[in-house]
């Protein structure tokens, strides 16, 4: 099981995985993650997405990361954007450095335009002390041009601190905020603060599971919302 079990620090506040905060896992070890996320916003139709994450342990400290969703709200569908990443873990610090790739095609009716080529560096950090759990994540995702248009680029900061009640079980607190840059032509910009209350459970080295609660206190994008995001994580040596 990869590293994130270790340190139980499973969750996410996004409606897919693109690049989660955990380290690389295994070499030759191969995971598959998949979770379900009802969104239900202050204003508008809720939605519901579908994340799906594969990785693959290329070596000692790297591993290669898939990711994408499908997404439903009111009478759209499609996938969202795939992310594809390499994430390399320098040496025992706790660090792990990435670059993260979001390929500019969706389907369906999220195949709007716009959706560009991203190109997201980023970084991570996981480590137990004694029960008490630090994880962290920061990227800046910066986005290209198409159709005309280019998205506002994203600073995206993610504090997790957790507790291990015991061996299997632990909760924690995640705390993400976001900060967009003006798109073109001129859109909203602007920041946003999400809390993500949730608990992870390890059944074995093999299955795993994360729940958690997002409510976005504020967004001057996408507005406030909360949901509920869980899921699976299985892991297999290749």
């Amino acid at each position: 099981m990869k590293t994130k079990v270790a340190l139980l620090c499973l969750g996410l506040v996004s409606a897919g995985f693109c690049v989660d905060e955990y380290l690389p896992i295994a070499p030759k070890t191969l995971e598959v993650d998949v979770g379900v996320n009802p969104v239900f916003p202050k204003v508008g139709d809720a939605g519901f997405g579908i994340p799906l994450q594969v990785k693959y342990g290329v070596m000692p400290g790297l591993d290669l990361e898939v990711a994408t969703s499908y997404a439903l709200s009111g009478n759209q569908t499609g996938l969202n954007q795939p992310d594809i990443a390499a994430k390399y873990a320098i040496g025992a610090s706790g660090f792990a450095a990435y670059l993260d790739l979001v390929l500019p095609f969706s389907t369906g009716d999220y195949d709007a335009p716009g959706a560009g080529l991203g190109i997201a560096p980023g970084v991570v950090y996981g480590r137990n002390f004694d029960k008490i759990q630090a994880v962290a994540k920061a990227s800046y995702l910066i986005n290209m041009e198409k159709d005309s248009f280019t998205r506002g680029n994203v600073l995206d900061v993610y504090l997790k601190p957790g507790y291990m009640i015991d061996s299997k079980l632990a909760a924690y607190v995640g705390l993400d905020y976001k900060m967009y840059g003006e798109s073109d032509p001129k859109t909203t910009d602007g920041s946003g603060i999400t809390l993500a209350p949730g608990v992870t459970y390890t059944l074995d080295s093999k299955l795993s599971f994360e729940a958690n609660v997002p409510i976005v206190l504020s967004d001057d994008v996408n507005g406030e919302s909360w949901g509920i995001w869980a899921a699976v994580y299985y892991t297999l040596p290749m």
